[in-house]
């Protein structure tokens, strides 16, 4: 009876030695790894592009794009009515107060200018989200007539105080070399004041003359 119980369970352990081993659980996508790295995070971070944060950007070269015309919204700040935004070929854009959308190419120029105004020095707008605020200083262009009227008085005047000055001097320098005083000095002095009153409306009519219209990009 005992030899007979031995062999049963003898037969038992043999039978469970040969069973085959159960499957290895399987491994979830999300922690499934490749051979030869590591852990990958669960939620790995998103990646933002630098130019995301940007609101705007200008075509690069070779974009299809860089051939369109950009648009920006453009104001004029002012008191006259007579300001406008023009096209460096005399096209008017808009007038004072403006308020439109403007298109424009890349280094494209503008002014500003008007009836009876001095046009102002050409400047380029750029690319941007914001709108163009223009705060314009207009000048007249009569004054700059009058700055014109002003280089001619002074020339005039300097030819003929610095004519003056020479003669008085010729004179005086030979009054003194014949032993007698200057009878020509008041003659020397008022051409000399001349020559520097001529001197002093050249310098006064040039700045007049050239004046412009001023502005601020804002």
């Amino acid at each position: 009876m005992k030899r007979t119980l031995c062999i049963v369970v003898c037969c038992a352990f043999a039978a469970r030695a040969t069973e085959p081993p159960p499957p290895p659980p399987e491994e979830t996508p999300s922690r499934a790894t490749a051979p030869g790295q590591g852990p990958r995070a669960a939620n790995p971070p998103e990646e933002t592009s630098p130019a995301g944060n940007a609101s705007l950007q200008a075509p690069q070269p070779g974009d299809p794009n860089q051939h369109m015309p950009w648009k920006r919204r453009v104001h004029l700040l002012t008191g006259d009515s007579r300001v406008e935004l023009r096209r460096a070929s005399n096209a008017i854009v808009c007038r004072a107060p403006c308020d439109a959308e403007v298109e424009f190419f890349p280094d494209e120029e503008f002014y500003l200018g008007g009836q009876g105004l001095a046009s102002s020095a050409r400047f380029s707008l750029k690319l941007r989200e914001e709108d163009a605020t223009l705060a314009v200083h207009p000048y007249s262009s009569s004054s700059r007539a009058n700055g014109r009227a002003l280089l001619l008085a002074g020339g005039v005047a300097a030819v003929l105080g610095g004519t003056g000055a020479l003669l008085g001097y010729a004179v005086c320098s030979s009054d003194t070399d014949h032993g007698s005083s200057c009878g020509a000095s008041g003659f020397l002095i008022g051409s000399v004041l001349l020559g520097v009153a001529g001197v002093a409306l050249l310098i006064a009519g040039g700045k007049v003359a050239s004046a412009q219209t001023e502005f601020d990009i804002q």
